[in-house]
């Protein structure tokens, strides 16, 4: 060893000396400290997830006024347990047990005249035997008669609208649950305009449901737990389900655990699909054809229809239709249809309203021409009048393969092979002529059922016999005609451009077409009413961006649906997303609703 490194070594050792010495006299003057010891045990251990999220009942039931009045009573205490059929308001009766007596006076005054018809043409009857008055004479004592029974029948119908009225005036539970807080007191006037009142909300809360939200990683890890079903389940048996736990906003834990689902939620894999209600919705014949299994449980073939024509929403028959769009006229009848007030255009006027609010600036009548990108990110868009507006995202809305071909530099082949729906013509009429046997919502069913859909489909040929969809939206919203007249939405189910059809020349007999069509079914006079229209073809639709003019976008094939559809993601780039009826989930206006709700989680993940 040289003498550096024994120098080295003589200091160390000093200076541990040193140390020591002064940690002698400290642990002299100091107790041993205590040294916490902790078991090792090897184990599982489960990963919790927390979400905020929303308390329902099983039924949340709206209670509306469903006529005008001042409200009398409130029969309940706010908050507690209330049974089925319990009375819970009282609206001012006075005004309609006045009309219930004004027309049983004016049914009696009917009964009269047409006691007085009757007698009349009994009178003249034998007279008319005898030549000793005119067949006019006897013609009109009949048509007095006639028109008495009519007016007999009037006062009776008025009689029986006043009597529902004023039982409207009282207002019972429809199910045993709790009830909230009341939206409206005694001496507030109440009503159904423009929209029926919403008073309160009866829960049955004996069975609650909770809605949160997922980001798309919590997802995905979560639905691989999820798909692990059991192998060997039988048809229909349960499959099983991730249990949570709900804790209350007091922080306890329910006593009852709850199943885990998923509704309207992005998917990028098929996979994602991989659910016990798959199994369920396999069982129950989701993935089977719809008609059919239709008809396995409705034999009348007009009720048949009715719960099968809304394929042609989906762009499929009902013969080629998967079984579990029939949940369409499922929603349909149980949940009913809504009209909003100022028709389909007041939708997004309210949602530009909100997004105003909040600070979003809207560009009305400006066309986005290109848009820059810059390493598998669009950077900017760049307007049709030399603007450039830097962007962190960009939402499409247009059809798929025309954001492609027009924004993003060619389709991919997914998009390419897409298989599309059929089209419609469209006929718009502002007309002086009204039915009273009309419907906001009316179909009209052809006699021919599968026939006129392989001519659609297959044949690709205008339907010889077509079914139509009339709707009317002044029923319901007078301020969508001027008074006195009425607005008509007429749609006719046609093929797509795919078709050899030169719309240029066969739009103006086909309008003439849709005219007889309208008036061989009720609608007599329909053309002679006819004072302003518009008529719009699948070339039409093909000029606002619809790939081969079908507006119902593509088709909803078995390979065309759920997670099969075109993502909402545009693939190769990081910040572009697809919104509308050609991504996911599909075509409708609640749909499409819903697709903009996922683009918007695809960029700031779950929205509550």
């Amino acid at each position: 060893m040289n003498t550096f490194f024994k120098n080295i070594f003589a200091i160390g050792l000093m200076s541990s000396l040193v140390i020591g010495c002064n940690d002698e006299k400290k642990a002299a003057q100091m107790p041993p400290q205590k040294i916490p010891v902790v078991k090792v045990m090897q184990q599982d251990v489960p990963i919790y997830n927390e979400m905020v999220g929303q308390v329902y009942g099983l039924k949340d039931i709206p209670i509306r006024a469903r006529v005008d009045g001042f409200l009398e009573k409130i029969a309940f205490d706010e908050g507690s347990t209330v049974k089925e059929g319990q009375l819970l308001y009282e609206i001012d009766d006075q005004p309609f047990l006045a009309d219930v007596s004004a027309q049983k006076s004016k049914l009696a005054e009917a009964k009269t005249l047409l006691v007085n018809a009757k007698n009349e043409l009994d009178r003249y009857k034998p007279l008319a035997e005898m030549n000793a008055v005119s067949k006019s004479d006897l013609d009109a004592a009949q048509a007095n008669y006639d028109a008495s029974i009519a007016s007999v029948d009037a006062a009776k119908a008025n009689l029986r609208s006043s009597e529902i009225n004023l039982g409207y005036c009282t207002i019972y539970s429809p199910i045993k649950g709790i009830i909230g807080k009341t939206e409206a007191r005694e001496g507030e006037y109440v009503g159904k305009d423009p929209n029926p009142v919403i008073l309160n909300t009866v829960s049955d809360i004996s069975n609650i449901r909770v809605q949160f939200f997922l980001s798309e990683n919590e997802y995905l890890r979560i639905a691989e737990k999820y798909s692990k079903a059991q192998r060997d389940s039988t048809e229909g048996a349960e499959v099983k389900k991730i249990a949570v736990e709900l804790y209350l906003s007091n922080g306890n834990l329910f006593n009852q655990k709850g199943l885990l689902d998923f509704i309207d939620r992005n998917i990028d894999s098929p996979l994602n699909l991989l659910t016990p209600n798959l199994a369920r919705l396999i069982a129950l014949g989701g993935f089977r054809r719809l008609a059919p299994k239709v008809n396995q449980f409705l034999k009348d073939p007009r009720t048949q229809k009715v719960y099968s024509f809304q394929a042609m929403y989906a762009g499929v028959s009902p013969q080629q239709a998967l079984a579990i769009y029939a949940v369409i006229a499922y929603m349909d009848s149980v949940n009913g249809v809504f009209f909003p007030k100022g028709g389909m255009h007041a939708v997004p006027r309210a949602l530009a309203g909100a997004a105003e609010k909040h600070g979003v600036v809207f560009k009305y009548n400006t066309t986005v021409t290109s848009l820059e990108r810059s390493n598998g990110r669009a950077t900017a868009v760049i307007t049709d009048d030399g603007q450039r507006i830097p962007c962190d995202v960009v939402v499409l809305n247009p059809d798929l393969p025309v954001a492609w071909q027009d924004l993003l530099g060619g389709q991919p082949r997914s998009v390419k092979r897409l298989k599309y729906s059929p089209s419609c013509v469209t006929l718009l009429v502002g007309s002086n002529k009204s039915y009273d046997h009309l419907a906001h919502h009316n179909i009209h069913f052809g006699k021919s059922w599968d026939g006129v859909f392989d001519e659609l489909i297959k044949k690709k040929t205008l339907m010889s016999d077509p079914s139509i969809l009339v709707t009317v939206p002044s029923k319901d919203d007078p301020d969508l005609a001027p008074a006195g007249k009425s607005s008509y939405y007429v749609l006719f189910p046609t093929p797509n451009l795919s078709a050899k059809i030169d719309w240029k020349v066969t739009a103006p007999k086909y309008r003439d077409e849709m005219i007889r069509a309208l008036e061989a079914r009720g609608y007599t006079g329909f053309g002679e009413g006819i004072e302003v229209e518009q008529l719009t073809t699948p070339l039409d639709w093909q000029n606002q961006g619809m790939e081969q003019g079908a507006p119902f976008a593509s088709a909803h094939t078995f390979f065309q649906t759920g997670p099969f559809r075109p993502r909402n993601l545009a693939k190769g780039y990081e910040n572009i997303v697809f919104a509308g009826s050609g991504t996911q989930p599909g075509v409708g206006v609640p749909m499409v609703l819903i697709s903009g709700r996922l683009a918007a989680e695809r960029i700031v993940g779950p929205v509550k």
